[in-house]
């Protein structure tokens, strides 16, 4: 019964993005995605140091984005989660700041864990750098009561005619109840880049504050490609 829940969940979620009607406006879309990466990272945690396959499919409609995206563990076979998430983006009259809200369900469909709840604030800034800052707060599960920020810097670098490379720096620190001690988890760097339909990318995570965070993996790899419906 859980499991026809979940099959049934994410199948109304894929045909209400797969449905040209739903996209009227010209600024609406939908695309899906597949990402396969060497290790399952998560705000700079190890959950598996298995190679993980990552579906996704995401749409824009009405000013709202709406997307499914799942984990499939390669070392037992099977769909260890599927997260469901929204946000909006809102409008501030202006181009040099953009603010949106958001929702996310990451959910277990082969294990007992209760469902983790989550709402978030992210704040971009037009710059050089592309830097923004969001804010999470866990409301249920594991993330209860957690406060999760993260901040990031990026710049595009054209190292050639052909080859230009995203270079991108995170930190992200734990400060809710959820955890033991608080503070800075990790910093991580990373470089991506696009090899015909494919993106790969390569992170390397920093322990900061092995008493906050200890870092299992500290370098990981993916290859991800997008189609759009």
């Amino acid at each position: 019964m859980k499991h026809m829940k979940y099959l049934l969940l994410v199948a109304a979620a894929f045909g209400l993005l797969a449905n040209p009607a739903v996209f009227a406006d010209e600024h609406d879309a939908a695309a899906a995605g597949l990402d396969v990466s060497t290790a399952y990272i998560f705000r700079g945690a190890t959950v598996s140091d298995d190679v993980g396959v990552f579906p996704s499919l995401e749409g824009v409609f009405n000013g709202v984005t709406a997307g499914v995206w799942a984990w499939f563990d390669t070392d037992d076979s099977e769909v260890e989660e599927i997260d469901i998430y929204f946000s909006y983006d809102l409008d501030l009259g202006g181009d040099a700041v953009d603010v949106s809200i958001g929702y996310t369900e990451y959910t277990y469909p082969n294990t007992t864990d209760a469902t983790d709840r989550e709402v978030s604030v992210v704040l971009e800034l037009d710059g050089a750098l592309s830097p923004s800052v969001s804010v999470h707060y866990g409301f249920e599960g594991a993330l209860d009561e957690g406060l999760y920020v993260e901040a990031n810097l990026s710049r595009d670098l054209d190292l050639g005619e052909s080859l230009t490379v995203n270079a991108g720096v995170t930190l992200g620190a734990q400060l809710g109840d959820n955890v033991a001690n608080d503070g800075l988890a990790f910093a991580k760097v990373s470089v991506s880049t696009s090899v015909g339909i494919a993106n790969v990318s390569v992170s390397y995570i920093i322990e900061t504050d092995d008493d906050v965070q200890l870092i299992d993996e500290d370098v990981y790899g993916s290859i991800g490609v997008g189609f759009p419906l």
